[in-house]
């Protein structure tokens, strides 16, 4: 998954600096508010799936920020002592393929910064649902929404 643009740095700023986000628009569904050069937008839930590409069933699958972060507990069935020393929450001991998903998160999905090894906040959850244990889905939609 890729996508390459030139970013416009003052823009991207401008628009988390003026971003508002109304979760219950007049009890229908979340919108987004901010401003570019001096122009209000805005910018539906519904909107910006179909933007994107999505069908609309994405919005009645699973959210994946509903739930609370994933804790040591809870993600210890990701990893074995065959892939190193094992330290819950990290990647070290995380079974190879938990890994290598892992990395494309982490840099597209849910980008983070830092100690690489760290596996942070809705990570953890993004890799549970991953797993052979849950087979729903989850609203990719949804989750770019509330990451943003």
């Amino acid at each position: 998954m890729e996508y390459h643009g030139d970013w416009n740095e003052e823009v991207v700023a401008q628009f988390y600096a003026t971003l508002y986000v109304d979760e219950d628009h007049e009890g229908k569904e979340s919108i987004f508010y901010w401003m570019t050069k001096g122009r209000h937008l805005s910018c539906s839930r519904t909107s910006f799936a179909l933007l994107f590409g999505f069908d609309l069933q994405d919005l009645q699958k699973t959210r994946l920020h509903s739930y609370d972060v994933m804790g040591d507990e809870q993600t210890a069935f990701m990893y074995d002592e065959q892939y190193g020393n094992v330290e819950v929450g990290t990647t070290h001991g995380l079974i190879s393929y938990y890994k290598y998903l892992n990395s494309p998160f982490r840099m597209k999905v849910d980008p983070k910064f830092g100690d690489s090894s760290l596996i942070r906040d809705m990570s953890r959850n993004l890799l549970v649902w991953m797993s052979d244990r849950k087979k729903k889905g989850f609203s990719v939609v949804d989750f770019i929404w509330q990451e943003i």
